[in-house]
């Protein structure tokens, strides 16, 4: 597929994301994923679109868009397919309507079981007191790899010790995991709008000095984080943490670039 987009910036497989929580749903995802209107030679990521109750993916109901784009279809999250056609992408489990514990449901641990066969991951978007339930998701699904979404989803606002705690044990617990990485993302949208790099600066920490320079990658979390920030106020924030980290250029590389490409199995293009 060539665009003025991508002749101007020499985009070779053009990226389509079908939708994000709290901005687009699953209507949108199916329309470009199933509707067989990607191009060819096209890499769609769908990142996510909310699912409405239990996940169901089987044998019977495998992942539809599939076949459909060839092998040039990138799932970065479980799938639940719809009466409609569509599909939905990654279970968000930290919403209100989710009851605790959702995500340990045999039908739900049998499908992210499932993922893993197929060679998909799941991103585990969980409320930072229900990390535990991460860990014990993980624990029965061996051969399913892991993101934990926004560091854990603790707000940067909470200062209960009690809370925070709870917190970190689950992130401690899920990174003695092997298969689950971490993604640094959406702390800057729980912030207040006068926030300062200070306020961002000890969750970030935590969670990358937790998982390491070689399971954390950066994520934009673009839209949800202009809810406090510009991408570009967000970006900064979390270069100016890493420097007063005195994270190595070659761990910033990992965690901006690298870790992402080799995640997910990216085709990188080679620097010009």
């Amino acid at each position: 597929m060539k665009t003025r987009i991508t002749e101007l910036f020499g985009i070779e497989h053009p990226i389509i994301q079908g939708g994000m929580h709290f901005v687009g749903f699953a209507e949108m995802a199916a329309v470009e994923l199933v509707g067989e209107r990607i191009p060819e030679g096209g890499l769609t990521v769908l990142v996510e679109s909310h699912a409405s109750g239990t996940p169901v993916l089987d044998e019977e109901h495998p992942v539809g868009a599939i076949p459909v784009l060839a092998g040039e279809f990138l799932v970065l999250c479980a799938i639940e397919p719809r009466d409609d056609g569509g599909e939905q992408a990654r279970q968000v489990l930290h919403g209100d309507s989710t009851p605790a514990g959702f995500c340990l449901q045999p039908q739900f641990v049998k499908s992210v079981q499932l993922l893993g066969e197929m060679g998909k991951s799941f991103d585990l978007c969980l409320r930072s007191g229900e990390l535990m339930d991460g860990d014990k998701l993980v624990a029965q699904c061996p051969r399913t790899r892991f993101i934990v979404d926004h560091c854990g989803n603790m707000s940067v606002q909470e200062t209960d010790a009690k809370k925070r705690a709870v917190w970190m044990d689950g992130m401690k617990a899920l990174a003695q995991r092997s298969d689950v990485v971490c993604k640094i993302s959406g702390i800057i949208a729980s912030a207040r709008p006068d926030w300062k790099v200070a306020d961002l600066a000890p969750n970030m920490r935590f969670a990358m000095e937790t998982f390491g320079p070689d399971r954390t990658m950066f994520a934009g979390d673009w839209p949800v984080c202009t809810l406090t920030a510009t991408f570009a106020q967000w970006v900064g924030a979390l270069k100016e943490i890493v420097a007063g980290m005195g994270m190595t250029p070659a761990n910033q590389k990992k965690l901006f670039h690298d870790n992402a490409v080799a995640f997910y199995a990216l085709k990188d293009k080679p620097a010009q």
